[in-house]
């Protein structure tokens, strides 16, 4: 059977996996990962359906490539060894490559970013919008390289939530249906120079520039526990809703 290797290195890109692999039948799908990562423990590696294959100490073990491997998926593709390393040995075969970006991230935050995910050579890359795109060629990322195809890991409703749906979404999480949402997403530690100082920093910002009529939403990272955030984010903003990524 022909075989794709999907390359994850967050717990949300587990999903991302399942969603393609659900698309795509007739294909045998490989995880490679990067060992000692602590949200891949031997639970979560237990549950998954798939081949796994860990990367040790940025190494390529040749089981990576057994049987029909016909293209890697890329969840990520940061200038980081690992990545690298499988990029090059990927090359050396002729395999194809392709990236899939994760998230909105960019369009999100007004075309700014300091995201570097996408940076390393594949052949494709595909993006959430046309704001993506222009961002990673501006980088300096060949244009030819990046594909706006919309971002096909949403799995929820699409259109215009009426007031109802509204209000129900808001009593579901503890909110009041009637004040308006501000809503905060967290960047992981480590990531884009992200560190204690610097979250209390951004989360003053956001306590002296909401208005009294807004209640906060504070979005944790995928990689982040809830009992480490939820104390740092209460300790500044009580009232604030801290809700788990996934």
């Amino acid at each position: 059977m022909k075989t794709i290797l999907y390359y994850v290195q967050g717990p949300v890109h587990l999903r991302n996996l399942g969603l393609i692999a659900n698309e795509m039948p007739g294909w045998k799908f490989r995880m490679v990962y990067e060992a000692g990562v602590s949200h891949f423990d031997s639970k979560v590696l237990s549950d998954l359906p798939f081949e796994k294959v860990p990367l040790k100490k940025d190494r390529i073990p040749p089981e990576v490539w057994d049987g029909n491997v016909r293209a890697i998926i890329f969840s990520a593709i940061q200038p980081r060894q690992g990545p690298l390393n499988l990029i090059k040995s990927a090359l050396l075969r002729q395999i194809p490559m392709v990236a899939i970006e994760e998230s909105n991230q960019i369009a999100l935050n007004l075309g700014i970013s300091s995201n570097n995910n996408y940076l390393a050579p594949t052949e494709h890359v595909l993006v959430a919008s046309q704001i993506e795109r222009d961002y990673l060629v501006d980088m300096g990322v060949p244009g030819h390289r990046v594909k706006c195809t919309g971002w096909p890991f949403y799995t929820g409703p699409t259109g215009k939530t009426n007031q109802t749906e509204k209000r129900h979404m808001k009593e579901r999480f503890g909110l009041d249906p009637d004040r308006p949402v501000a809503a905060l997403a967290l960047t992981a530690y480590g990531d884009s120079g992200e560190n204690h100082e610097k979250r209390r920093q951004q989360l003053y910002l956001v306590a002296q520039g909401m208005p009294d009529e807004y209640q906060l939403v504070v979005k944790a990272h995928p990689i982040e526990n809830l009992s480490t955030v939820t104390p740092i984010v209460q300790s500044i903003i009580p009232k604030a809703t801290v809700l788990e990524s996934n």
